[in-house]
């Protein structure tokens, strides 16, 4: 039994019994936008994360290994930057 945790800039998969750190996937980051990681779900088999981001990205991942497997909103770049700029006029 895992649990996993995440932080601005990667996911941390801990030993559920022991509380010790397992694995760390540190290239999660969308490189097209550079938001911090904000959101994270489990499909109900364990097996992918849903990984959103401040940018309103959302990307699967396979969780026993962090391979990238798709985006699940498939926004042009021109949006991304619309969506990256309102984010800075935010802050």
């Amino acid at each position: 039994m895992n649990f996993q945790i995440i932080t601005k800039t990667e996911i941390r998969s801990y030993d559920g019994l022991t509380g010790k750190l397992q694995k760390v996937f540190s290239e999660v980051i969308d490189t097209r936008t550079n938001a911090d990681l904000s959101s994270f779900c489990l499909d109900n088999r364990h097996r992918k994360c849903y990984l959103g981001d401040t940018a309103g990205t959302v990307r699967v991942f396979n969780i026993s290994n962090g391979v990238f497997i798709k985006y699940v909103n498939n926004d042009d770049d021109h949006e991304l930057r619309r969506k990256r700029n309102q984010l800075a006029k935010k802050d």
